[in-house]
């Protein structure tokens, strides 16, 4: 195996509730979700690396709210890698109250694109984009379940397609999930569609390193 991340570098992980993976008070700083089980995988298997790795995750977290705290969370930490899920509170608030999230996966697109740049302009560090994802595979026309699958079809696009503009690594996290799904129920990933359980959380990770080259 082979790894992009080089010996002795930073990375921080930027993110919501997923990413956070800490519900108390005396979780570890990493938390206990994929951030977690991607360090001690690069611990079990590049000993010499001595990464250091940083959970930024914080709950609600949406584009707008990671842009805000950039500079506190990310740029100070000076780091050679960034690594961003966000997604599923934008389209979500926007379901529930469109007005109070304007602009819907527009605004989001334009400010993921918006973050990317300024994270390329101010810490040149690279970048890892991973998709919002959804992890139900109900497709009958009218649960809730459903129309959250088709609108954020949209989002997952804009996350490839600004991956693809700026060059960044692009976990598809939605697509390894649905792939699961084909074999085994949402209950044994997931106690709601959001938010991993401990399975669910070793698929983003196995997804995350194997986009790294791990």
């Amino acid at each position: 195996m082979s790894l992009l991340i080089q010996p002795g570098q930073r990375i921080v992980f930027f993110g919501d509730s997923i990413t956070c993976a800490r519900r108390k008070a005396d979780t570890p700083d990493l938390g206990n979700g994929y951030v977690a089980m991607i360090d001690t995988s690069i611990r079990d298997h590049f000993p010499t690396h001595k990464l250091q790795l940083i959970n930024a995750g914080i709950d609600g977290s949406t584009a707008v709210s990671l842009s805000a705290r950039l500079e506190d969370d990310v740029l100070r930490h000076d780091p050679e890698w960034v690594s961003i899920l966000v997604g599923i509170n934008d389209l979500t608030r926007w379901i529930r109250d469109p007005a109070s999230e304007p602009g819907g996966v527009d605004a989001f697109k334009g400010m993921l694109d918006a973050l990317v740049s300024d994270i390329l302009r101010l810490a040149d560090a690279r970048v890892v984009l991973l998709d919002p994802f959804y992890i139900s595979n109900d497709r009958e026309p009218s649960p809730s379940h459903a129309r959250v699958l088709r609108l954020l079809q949209p989002y997952i696009a804009a996350v490839a397609e600004i991956a693809a503009k700026y060059g960044t690594i692009h976990v598809e996290t939605h697509a390894a999930f649905a792939q699961e799904l084909l074999s085994r129920p949402a209950a044994e990933l997931c106690p709601e569609p959001i938010h991993p359980n401990a399975a669910g959380h070793a698929v983003i990770a196995q997804a995350w390193l194997a986009a790294m080259g791990a």
